[in-house]
C-alpha cells in the first residue's frame, strides 16, 4: 500500500521495475496535476511536451527552467536520484515509458 512512499525513502539510483508500478507512479503524478488550476496545468503539460520534443530532436533531458519551476516536485517521488529505469515482465504503454 506505501510502495511510492517506499521508493521515495530508499532513493534508488537505478529502478528496476514492471510496468504496473510505473503505471501507478504516472498515475499519482498526473492525479496531483489535475489538482492544481488549470493555469499549472497548462504549464507542465507544456513542460511535458517541450521536453518530449527536444528528446527527439537532440537527446537532451535537462532544460533549466522547466525542471527547476514546474517539475521539481516530481524527482521526490522516486527519491531524487534514479539515473536509468528498467522495465519488463508485461507490455507498458508507450505513452507512460515516454512520460517517466
Amino acid at each position: 500500500m506505501k510502495l511510492l512512499e517506499d521508493i521515495g525513502v530508499l532513493k534508488p539510483t537505478i529502478f528496476n521495475t514492471v510496468p504496473r508500478i510505473l503505471n501507478r507512479i504516472h498515475s499519482k503524478i498526473l492525479e496531483g496535476v489535475a489538482s492544481k488550476s488549470s493555469f499549472a496545468q497548462w504549464l507542465f503539460n507544456k513542460a511535458i511536451n517541450e521536453k518530449s520534443e527536444a528528446y527527439k530532436i537532440s537527446g537532451t533531458l535537462v532544460h533549466s527552467a522547466y525542471d527547476a519551476a514546474v517539475l521539481k516536485n516530481i524527482r521526490p517521488i522516486l527519491g531524487g536520484r534514479v539515473r536509468a529505469m528498467t522495465t519488463g515482465a508485461a507490455p507498458i504503454n508507450a505513452e507512460v515509458l515516454a512520460f517517466l
